[in-house]
């Protein structure tokens, strides 16, 4: 079997109309006018848009991944990608959040119970973060009154910073001079517990050739993704138990609250960004400015052309004759004219002598009986043309129902589509093609050269054309 009986993709030939591919129209032309206005809106509409609008496009999505088991937290949390480094400073502040607090109070780490200074940069994963805020019972106070009674808890750290317009990167560590805040309030009677958990945030490689190039050497998605952390409070509570006067190494203490950070590993912010483009502006203009051009198109075929073409054809073929032109015929002097034809033809040869005056005769008779058919031709064309209809006719010809109301304006249309669908379908095509062969069969050609095709005059010149071709 031939690949050809595969092609799906070719269609059949289209028709030509009046020697031409389409019957134009002038309403098809005042639909072409409203086409091109309104490509050009949609087009002013783009460019206004991509000339103000900001480079890069941001898509956001929020993740939830349960399918992460504990082998893979572990994992991860030893990773740096997951599990950055950051510059932390904490201190302790009144309630003014003005002045930080005496060194009665500490923050004591809660794994090795050191403690940790305040207001000093320390260079810690998050992971590593948790510790107590404890108060330093005075020796004379045996029932250890914090004199404070409202404080807070302030923490600076160098985080990541989501900047979707910079052309370097959209996501990316501050400097240690621009820190991002942590800030928890809270009541020394109620000591608290406050997790602070921190989520992952991802942004996906932009598509260009170094990502086709990571993509070649076997990098996965996840491996080329951008990913820091961003914290947020999740959970605080009252812990009671912590409430009672402790002893360490012989001092006096009292918990005030515990600090704990901690990172969510199956949640996360996954953002994507696609810079503008001028191509894709033009693809959208191109895109929205063929669908209205289909529209349109649609439009004319089902409601206007189908009747305005066959109305065309029948003026064309029946109604819209012209006029034969008129031959001016000169006066012979038919005597001088014999006497000198005569004069060239032997004398004796009497069969060859032309009887001038006969055939004078014969074409003043058939200039008369042509002259008369000419006449009778031009009134019966004059006499039986097509009116002139409007757009709006041919439109409205497509709802007409001759039972609902008379018009005798949408009776010619329907009788003009009447007549081309008769003669013009495939069915009545091959009959007739059917019946005239059966007649051709039949026929004794009075000119056996008219039975060759090579006798066209069309056909003449294309055969002279490949002649020049190949002896080129």
């Amino acid at each position: 079997m031939r690949l050809n009986a595969f092609d799906l993709l070719s269609k059949a030939p289209d028709n030509f109309i009046f020697n031409n591919k389409s019957n134009k129209s002038i309403f098809g032309g005042f639909l072409t006018l409203i086409f091109f206005i309104i490509t050009l809106v949609i087009f002013a509409f783009y460019l206004i848009n991509f000339i103000t609008e900001q480079t890069y496009s941001v898509e956001y999505v929020f993740y939830e991944d349960v399918t992460i088991d504990t082998l893979e937290m572990e994992k991860r949390a030893e990773n740096e990608r997951y599990n950055p480094y950051f510059d932390f400073n904490f201190d302790l502040v009144d309630e003014n959040m003005n002045e930080s607090l005496s060194d009665e109070y500490i923050l004591l780490n809660e794994t090795d119970s050191e403690i940790i200074p305040r207001k000093t940069l320390l260079h810690k994963r998050v992971s590593d973060i948790s510790f107590y805020i404890i108060y330093l019972c005075k020796d004379d106070d045996e029932e250890c009154q914090i004199p404070n009674y409202l404080m807070y808890f302030k923490g600076a750290f160098n985080g990541f910073v989501l900047d979707h317009q910079n052309e370097t990167s959209p996501l990316y560590q501050m400097d240690i001079n621009n820190n991002m805040t942590l800030l928890e309030g809270f009541n020394t009677e109620y000591p608290m517990a406050i997790y602070f958990s921190w989520k992952a945030i991802k942004y996906k490689k932009e598509a260009g050739i170094s990502k086709l190039w990571n993509n070649l050497n076997g990098m996965t998605e996840e491996d080329q993704k951008i990913i820091g952390l961003t914290g947020y409070k999740s959970l605080n509570f009252y812990d009671y138990n912590k409430s009672e006067i402790k002893e360490i190494d012989g001092i006096g203490i009292r918990i005030i609250a515990q600090i704990s950070f901690e990172i969510d590993f199956i949640h996360s912010d996954e953002y994507n960004r696609t810079k503008k483009s001028f191509l894709d502006m033009i693809s959208k203009v191109f895109s929205l400015s063929l669908a209205v051009f289909k529209c349109l198109s649609i439009f004319l075929k089902l409601f206007y052309t189908g009747n305005f073409d066959n109305y065309k054809i029948v003026e064309n073929i029946l109604y819209d004759l012209k006029p034969p032109k008129k031959i001016k015929h000169k006066k012979i002097e038919l005597t001088n004219v014999e006497n000198n034809i005569e004069s060239l033809l032997p004398n004796n040869d009497s069969d060859n002598k032309i009887s001038i005056n006969n055939e004078e005769e014969e074409n003043v008779s058939n200039n008369k009986n042509n002259y008369g058919k000419n006449i009778t031709n031009e009134n019966y064309a004059s006499n039986r043309k097509l009116p002139k209809l409007r757009f709006l006719d041919f439109i409205f010809n497509n709802v007409y129902k001759c039972k609902c109301c008379k018009n005798n304006r949408q009776e010619i249309i329907s009788k003009c589509n009447e007549l081309i669908k008769k003669y013009y379908s495939i069915d009545s095509i091959i009959y007739y093609q059917l019946k005239l062969e059966n007649l051709l069969k039949d026929y004794n050609w009075n000119n056996p050269d008219l039975i060759k095709l090579d006798r066209n005059e069309l056909i003449i010149q294309l055969n002279n054309l490949i002649s020049i071709y190949e002896n080129d």
